[in-house]
């Protein structure tokens, strides 16, 4: 069975399957079945990171058509299933569906795991003496891709600093200057991983029955040891990115903070329309000596507001996510939300109002119409994804959906 699933357990969003006539989180844990476990875009990582020939390319390729093909019978096998469960609830509204559901569920999840297991096991017997060596190191980044994601029980429990590294675009110099803090945080990181996935998977293996036995006290008991072992993560990463940070060169720290941040609280320090529209004035050639400056100062004050803000929102969304139980999770405990969060948002959408205000106002219509096109704030009318982001309620104060 999937991690995904474990924390959907632990945290109880599959819980009330009554009350969700498709099956809730439930359904989310049936779609990762659906997910195979190995791309073509794996091939290339692992090809890069073994220096694997052409000729092995080409045979691991051929593998992953043979697993491909054997993975989509198996994908089938689980949509029957999966809308078989549903109609049959929808019919009956009878719970029992969802738990009996469980025991399928788990044959399945052995057969998605044996599926991945042979592939390994036959493109491993590609490989040199030399390239074998290496393959505790794909094990590794292995287990990243495909587990570190799947949890969000507290903010920066899932970054991967390999990632920000990589979107920070440094030069290959800088980059080579790493290696070896960048060693040392594999090998720590992969330590509190597999510590995460294994306390996860123990919830996983409780949570349902304890959901059944309404045995609230060693749900908040589980849950308070996937935090701890989450928080181990998210020390681990904010340690090893300070010391990444002190080995930049300083015109480059800024921008890896920037995407640190924005990785550890991404609906806190994503990039906001204002931003992208002084970005965009960057690019006028037609702007004025007044403009510029008057733009710069601008520019710079929206920036300090905004920070200071941000700053504000992060803090109290650790604050919550320290203090907060599985009652809370299930909308049992006291509610209220974040009253800090709330305020920052409100501050921040009326920053962005009043500056974009005062942009516009500098620039002639001609100008104005070359600014990025403002995101629709009507979820309806389909529109960027930016402005519906930072609408979601509270859903910043909560764990990712897994």
């Amino acid at each position: 069975m999937s991690i995904g699933l474990g924390v959907a357990l632990l945290f109880g969003s599959t819980t009330p399957a009554e009350a969700q006539p498709r099956g809730g989180g439930m359904m989310m844990g049936m779609g990762r079945l659906t997910e195979p476990d190995v791309s073509s875009k794996d091939i290339e990582s692992y090809a890069a990171l073994l220096s694997l020939t052409e000729e092995q390319k080409a045979a691991a390729n051929e593998l992953l058509l043979s697993y491909q093909q054997e993975f989509s019978a198996l994908a089938e096998q689980v949509r029957q299933i999966r809308d078989g469960a549903r109609q049959e609830f929808e019919e009956t509204r009878d719970p029992a569906v969802w738990q009996d559901l469980m025991p399928r569920f788990e044959e399945l999840g052995e057969e998605k795991k044996a599926l991945e297991s042979s592939f390994l096991e036959d493109f491993r017997l590609l490989l040199t003496p030399e390239q074998d060596a290496l393959w505790p190191k794909l094990e590794r980044m292995r287990r990243r891709d495909r587990t570190l994601s799947q949890g969000g029980i507290v903010s920066g429990e899932t970054v991967d600093l390999f990632k920000v590294i990589e979107e920070s675009k440094l030069s290959e110099e800088t980059t080579a200057a790493l290696s070896a803090v960048l060693e040392q945080y594999e090998m720590d990181l992969d330590r509190a991983l597999i510590e995460r996935n294994e306390t996860y998977e123990t919830g996983m293996a409780r949570g349902m029955q304890n959901w059944r036995d309404q045995d609230f006290e060693s749900m908040e008991e589980n849950f308070a040891k996937a935090r701890d072992a989450a928080i181990k993560l998210r020390d681990i990463n904010r340690k090893y990115a300070r010391q990444i940070e002190g080995l930049l060169p300083e015109e480059s720290r800024a921008e890896f903070n920037r995407k640190f941040k924005e990785a550890s609280f991404p609906r806190v320090y994503a990039k906001t329309y204002v931003t992208r529209a002084f970005e965009a004035t960057d690019g006028f050639e037609d702007l004025t000596a007044e403009q510029r400056e008057q733009i710069r100062a601008m520019r710079e004050a929206y920036t300090r507001e905004l920070n200071a803000i941000n700053e504000k929102m992060a803090a109290a969304i650790e604050e919550g996510e320290l203090t907060r139980g599985v009652r809370d999770m299930m909308g049992m405990g006291p509610g209220g939300g974040n009253e800090a969060t709330r305020e920052g948002r409100e501050a921040r959408r009326e920053l962005d109002r009043a500056t974009e205000e005062k942009l516009r106002a500098l620039l002639t219509e001609e100008q104005q119409a070359r600014l990025p096109e403002r995101p629709s704030q009507n979820w309806r009318e389909g529109g960027q994804r930016e402005e519906r982001t930072r609408r979601m309620g509270e859903r910043e104060e909560r764990p990712r959906e897994l």
